[in-house]
Formats: structure tokens, sequence, C-alpha cells
């Protein structure tokens, strides 16, 4: 699920502008262009971002935005590897296909306005 911001429609996104605005502890909203996360987030929604931090640490079912492959994301965490320190995700349109291993340092922040259902989790772990 990619995105742009939702302040300014034309202008030129900057990932190190958002990752110091969470830092400081402003939460950001950023307005969603894909719908790797439908039917739960749904393109043109607003997402609201907050930092992670040892108050807000990271669960199974967290639904984070990262940065890899040159683009931001949002998919829900399925899996935390503490040893190898990385964390698996995956989207909701398609079942079962897991994402590549993020590293710490490619996890942005924690969406706060949207959370799986019980429904959805389910779903998720019977069909694994």
């Amino acid at each position: 699920m990619e995105h742009k911001p939702s302040s300014s429609k034309n202008s030129q996104f900057d990932l190190e502008v958002l990752k110091r605005k969470l830092a400081s502890g402003r939460d950001q909203t950023l307005t969603v262009v894909s719908d790797s996360m439908s039917p739960l987030i749904l393109v043109g929604e607003e997402i609201h971002i907050t930092a992670i931090n040892e108050e807000i640490g990271l669960k199974i079912f967290d639904i984070i935005l990262f940065y890899q492959g040159g683009r931001l994301n949002t998919h829900f965490l399925t899996k935390i590897d503490k040893i190898e320190d990385q964390f698996i995700t995956r989207s909701l349109k398609i079942s079962g296909d897991q994402d590549y291993p993020l590293k710490r340092s490619e996890i942005i922040g924690k969406i706060k306005n949207k959370k799986l259902s019980f429904w959805h989790k389910l779903k998720v772990l019977l069909l694994s």
C-alpha cells in the first residue's frame, strides 16, 4: 500500500522529514494510494502514524508503515523474530503471501487509527 502526504498533493515526499517529525513526537497523517489493505484501509483514506518507542512497541497484527523497495507501504505484522531482529508483514489483499523480511530501521511507524478485526485475525491464523 503506497502513500502520499495528505497535506499537499503536489509536494515532493520527503522520508527524512517524516522520520524527524515522528521522532519529535508529532504524529503524522498520510493518504493511502493503493488497495493492498482493502477492505480495512481504502484508497483515499487517511492513516495516522505514530512513532514506535519503548512505550509503543510492536506486536503481531499491528499495522505498520515501512519503507522497502523504494516506497512506503502499510501492511500488518505476522511475525517478529527478536533473535534476528526481523519483522514479517503481509497485506490483506493477497491471502497467505508474506512480504520480504523487514529490518527495524525500515519501519517508520505504527498506524493508530486502524486495527485488524477479530475476524481478520482469525482468517489469517486459519489460512496460514
